[in-house]
């Protein structure tokens, strides 16, 4: 299901990328960056769908409880509204950090957003946390896949 996704994401990213040049009229050489950036997004979401797959297969309150926590997450993700512009977080920082590094999306959707509509490279910490994140999802769910797949066919 991930990788139907990133293609998808893939040819809608093919479709944007000559918009965005044709209306900033350069194309720079920190568009590179998107590939890094949508690999590292690809990893993250792959390690994500392998702790929940499995952990559905072992207990079933897992999808219940996981549909029920992506809805407000996705309106909590700032993929149609950056947090800089929301009225009346400028004198809420804890509000702005809550909005931008405890959602572990956002700095995805910002180092996208930098590169494509900005044209200019995320800064370092958000470049950083991506790679950790990309990592440690994927190695996490790799592992926890690994551990439980055993007894995937008892379970079933």
């Amino acid at each position: 299901m991930v990788s139907v996704q990133l293609v998808t994401f893939a040819i809608l990213l093919s479709l944007l990328v000559p918009v965005v040049v044709a209306v900033r009229g350069t194309l720079g050489p920190q568009i590179l960056l998107l590939v890094p950036v949508c690999a590292c997004l690809f990893a993250f979401v792959l390690g994500l769908g392998l702790a929940a797959s499995v952990l559905h297969a072992y207990f079933r309150d897992v999808e219940p409880i996981l549909a029920a926590a992506l809805l407000p997450w996705f309106f909590l993700t700032p993929i149609f509204f950056r947090v800089e512009d929301l009225p009346g977080l400028s004198s809420h920082r804890w509000a702005e950090a809550l909005l931008e590094w405890v959602n572990p999306v956002a700095p995805f959707i910002e180092a996208v957003r930098a590169v494509l509509y900005d044209g200019a490279v995320p800064g370092w910490d958000v470049l950083l946390y991506v790679a950790v994140a990309a990592a440690l999802a994927l190695a996490t769910g790799r592992a926890l896949f690994v551990r439980m797949e055993r007894e995937l066919a008892v379970v079933l």
